[in-house]
């Protein structure tokens, strides 16, 4: 069985959260909303796959904490 290890962001701003709807036609779970997000590509860090992922999903590059990893 293949294993990937995949990155969702999980974005906050004044306590809202930003989630995606996802394509009414395709995926695990059609038409719900999730977290957005994608795979950790060959070589790349986790810090790095997770602003590329925002950037190819959102389309913005967004400033982050340099401690992205927090304690919920």
């Amino acid at each position: 069985m293949r294993q990937r290890t995949i990155v969702c962001p999980l974005i906050q701003h004044e306590g809202h959260y930003l989630l995606c709807k996802m394509a009414d036609d395709r995926g695990v779970f059609p038409g719900q909303w999730a977290l957005s997000g994608g795979g950790v590509e060959p070589g790349e860090r986790i810090e790095e796959a997770l602003r590329r992922e925002i950037r190819e999903e959102l389309g913005e590059k967004l400033q982050a904490d340099p401690d992205y990893a927090v304690d919920l």
